[in-house]
């Protein structure tokens, strides 16, 4: 019950905040008008203040990694939209870092910190942990999807006048030791720059960053698995109730999901090399993983009350 009480004092916000940057590029592909993000998010927060259903905390989470997994897609700002609506011409997506990003795991943190507080649990899985597995999944499909798939879906998208730029100098990382040979930033930290002492200081630093996403991981393996033994012994009534049944398979595929989303965090991050020059998009995903380890500490102080809400505004603001 807290976790649910939790999960609806944050929808409105987590919502609100996560489809603002996503709403007017949408309304831009589908009808060729450039709408006001103001006039979009005023509509927006009568539609999921009066139609959309209560949310249980596991499907904010899993819309955490989907949100991080878009994130570097479509988070487009008011003025790119602006000038592709006088042209009239493609409208080119290209993600680089920028003051929204570090506004976007503030957000992410601030909404973490809020659940905690309301729920009064302590021990949630941090939220920028699931927003730092979608993105660790944005860098995965870009190495892994073949060419064959991409092509009739840039196709499709230059057929909406939308044209989405090459990834490789955004998402492109440090793998088998290629672009380690200098060093990366952790390598200036190191007594006179010794590359075995930088290594020594990134295997810490990452163990620190690992603590969150391999509890994360924990807390959602032993949920899913108290879920689906409540889904067993719920099988083995002699009287079934059928949407109590459909509850818990949908609660037990959330939990799974999120479980193999973290577990997919955890590997991926061991393989990652912070000794090393990476691109635009990996520095970002290290700077989630940090921003979870704020989360963690904001949870522990009561943000609630008026500080919160001028916090929310501004946060919306920028955003």
């Amino acid at each position: 019950m807290m976790r649910t009480a939790a999960a609806g004092a944050i929808q409105f916000s987590y919502l609100l905040t996560l489809t603002k940057p996503v709403i007017p590029l949408v309304c831009l592909v589908a009808t060729g008008q450039v709408f006001s993000g103001l006039f979009s998010s005023l509509f927006m927060s009568h539609v999921l203040r009066n139609w959309v259903p209560a949310m249980r905390s596991e499907t904010l989470h899993v819309g955490l990694v989907f949100f991080g997994l878009i994130h570097t897609w479509m988070n487009i700002n008011e003025s790119q939209l602006a000038a592709q609506g006088e042209s009239g011409g493609m409208l080119h997506l290209q993600w680089a870092w920028s003051f929204r990003d570090v506004t976007s795991v503030g957000n992410v943190v601030h909404m973490g910190a809020l659940f905690s507080n309301v729920g009064q649990l302590g021990n949630e899985p941090m939220m920028c942990t699931s927003f730092a597995a979608g993105v660790a999944l944005r860098m995965v499909l870009h190495e892994l999807t073949p060419r064959w798939i991409v092509k009739p879906f840039t196709k499709m998208l230059h057929e909406a006048k939308v044209v989405l730029h090459k990834s490789d100098d955004i998402a492109a990382r440090s793998f088998g030791r290629v672009g380690s040979c200098a060093g990366g930033p952790l390598r200036m930290m190191s007594p006179g720059g010794d590359a075995v002492y930088a290594e020594w200081i990134a295997v810490g630093v990452k163990s620190l960053l690992l603590v969150l996403p391999v509890l994360a991981l924990a807390q959602w393996s032993v949920r899913a698995k108290v879920e689906y033994n409540r889904l067993q012994r719920e099988k083995q009534r002699s009287v079934q109730r059928k949407d109590q049944l459909a509850h818990l398979r949908k609660l037990v595929r959330q939990q799974v999901l999120m479980a193999v989303a973290m577990a997919f965090l955890v590997v991926f991050f061991i393989t990652f090399q912070l000794n090393a020059i990476n691109s635009s998009l990996a520095n970002f995903l290290v700077l989630v993983l940090v921003g979870s380890l704020f989360e963690s500490q904001l949870a522990t102080y009561d943000i609630r009350g008026p500080v919160r809400e001028f916090l929310f505004f501004v946060l919306f603001i920028f955003l």
